[in-house]
């Protein structure tokens, strides 16, 4: 696992100086691992160091690749990187086992982080009377949903991966461990989210009545973020009750725009409060409300992009963070270079035809002066839009300006609670509607009414209703391609989404890509070639082990592969 992510690089290179500065690390020249795991303040420096790496570029470009690349949203742009095509490989299904973006090392080191944590915090409370049982129940509880979150990344991308939870320390250390489950995985994360639940903080503080707080409260788990991650996992697993419940936790708070611009109720506020971002100012003109406060650099809390308030858990850009240009790498920036294009969408029929949904002019923008020009991703990287009309402009970040990476919000508690009902029976598909008709009339603030019940009163229809809801409301948010997998997981066939879906992404070679993903296993990425080189218990994935099959390959040895590589291509 690339060297097996010494910790001891770690403990050298990282720490933080408070928590208002929680993602600017400092060098510590002179730390050895014995005079690490002292007091409370070695344990939350720790803690902040995993939240770090999850900003760091790499894996800031496998996430987004692995979660929204390969789906019907998005196209290749102009600017395809110069690492021998292995983006337009994914984008093409013709994936090599030694594609740059299968590399799961990115993931495996925040896990090591979080591992350490877990693994050593305890001990402090013998060295630190100061360091409290709280204390060390709500490092552990963030550690716990951390490494959950990304094992639950793992798991989607790659299906079965190595279930690890103790740190690695140095190379002397064996690392021979073979695939689980990614199911089972799964099911005994549930367990450590359950165990976080009860030890999360409920808030760090009220970011509407005190700004001071919003980074901490949006960025890092408390009990809103990890009971949101543990409906996501239910849902996955299909455990649609559960799934129920836990939204029905966050649901609770959720507030009203009354409340939301109440001084009075303000002051009452704990920070766990959720409200939903309405479009009651729209104007016609420029970005609604919903973009500009949830997604626009433009928009700032305490100098920081984002944290909105129906934000439940965004990672924190700082100009000291390069995972924020694998967003504008992949999106575009102000210098215009970008490596994806938006699909097709207006072929889609994603939107309406009758231009009433904001999302449409928000989330992308089609130039109306040259219709055959691919439309650009607004979504993250634009920050306001001016004009009117045909005359509407959009303008992009500079590379020097950070906009956090939403990983939930509340329309995703209120879409997934949706999803599970229909999955309940069809005595809940009327609640399933009224749900997803909401988030559907937020952004359709001139349709009064929404959608009509009488058009999706099946469960089938009801299905797909809420997966294009989804698709509209977190285009480009990197929950496409999950949602898809999740969708044929249920159906035990991938048969309804190509036809219906990434079908309509694939002008050139269709019929190819179309045959190969026929077979479920090829919805997963490949283990790299490096990661069998160095855990020998490692097995490659099944639709990449047979040498033979059109874009795949076993990677095991990469002379043994060379003939059969060249002659595929």
């Amino acid at each position: 696992m690339k060297n097996k992510i010494i910790l001891l690089g770690i403990l050298f290179s990282i720490t933080f100086s408070s928590c208002t500065d929680w993602l600017d690390p400092k060098p510590l020249d002179t730390m050895v691992m014995e005079d690490f795991w002292q007091t409370n303040d070695d344990v939350e420096s720790m803690v902040l160091a995993c939240y770090e790496a999850m900003t760091k570029e790499g894996f800031m470009q496998c996430m987004i690749i692995g979660s929204e690349v390969r789906s019907d949203n998005v196209t290749k742009g102009p600017n395809e990187p110069g690492d021998n095509n292995s983006l337009e490989d994914i984008l093409n299904v013709t994936i090599q086992t030694d594609n740059k973006y299968a590399s799961w090392y990115d993931f495996y080191r925040v896990i090591n982080y979080c591992n350490s944590v877990i693994r050593y915090a305890p001990g402090v409370q013998d060295l630190d009377p100061d360091y409290t049982n709280g204390r060390l129940g709500i490092h552990l509880a963030e550690a716990k949903a951390i490494r959950a979150l990304v094992y639950f990344y793992l798991v989607r991308i790659y299906k079965d991966v190595p279930f690890v939870t103790e740190p690695f320390i140095d190379d002397t250390q064996k690392f021979d461990v073979p695939k689980m489950d990614g199911d089972s995985i799964l099911t005994l994360l549930v367990d450590d989210l359950l165990d976080a639940e009860r030890s999360a903080l409920i808030s760090r503080g009220n970011y509407i009545y005190n700004n001071f707080y919003a980074s901490d409260t949006k960025g890092r788990f408390n009990k809103n973020s990890v009971r949101t991650l543990l409906a996501d996992i239910y849902l996955w697993l299909g455990r649609y009750s559960e799934c129920i419940e836990m939204c029905d936790k966050v649901l609770a708070n959720e507030i009203t725009e009354e409340q939301y611009n109440s001084q009075e109720q303000q002051s009452t506020f704990t920070g766990a409060e959720l409200y939903l971002i309405s479009n009651n100012r729209y104007s016609g003109t420029g970005a609604s409300d919903s973009y500009m406060f949830i997604f626009s650099p433009m928009y700032t809390i305490n100098d920081r992009s984002g944290n909105s308030a129906e934000s439940i858990f965004e990672l924190q850009f700082t100009t000291n963070n390069d995972g924020r240009y694998a967003v504008k790498d992949l999106y575009g920036s102000s210098e215009s270079t970008r490596w994806l294009n938006v699909s097709t969408l207006n072929d889609w029929s994603v939107f309406n035809s009758t231009g009433t949904d904001l999302r449409q002019k928000d989330f992308y923008y089609s130039d109306p002066q040259n219709t055959n020009e691919p439309s650009r991703i607004l979504k993250y990287v634009g920050q306001r839009i001016s004009g009117t009309g045909a005359n509407l402009m959009p303008e992009f970040t500079s590379r020097t300006t950070p906009a956090n990476w939403i990983f939930y919000r509340l329309p995703d508690v209120i879409l997934m609670k949706a999803e599970a009902l229909v999955e309940l029976g069809d005595e809940n598909l009327r609640e399933a509607f009224d749900l997803v008709n909401r988030i559907y009339k937020r952004a359709n603030p001139t349709v009064q009414e929404g959608l009509a019940f009488a058009s999706y009163n099946s469960k089938q229809e009801m299905r797909k209703l809420v997966l294009l809801e989804r698709q509209r409301e977190f285009l480009f948010e990197g929950k496409r391609w999950f949602d898809l997998i999740r969708f044929a997981r249920r159906e035990g066939t991938t048969r309804t989404i190509l036809s219906d879906y990434l079908s309509r992404n694939y002008t050139f070679n269709s019929d190819i890509i179309i045959s190969k993903l026929s077979d479920i296993n090829a919805f997963y990425m490949p283990i790299h070639r490096d990661e069998l080189v160095v855990n020998p218990s490692l097995v490659q994935n099944p639709y990449y082990i047979n040498d033979l099959q059109e874009g795949g390959g076993s990677g095991i040895d990469d002379n043994d592969n060379n003939d059969n590589n060249d002659s595929e291509e």
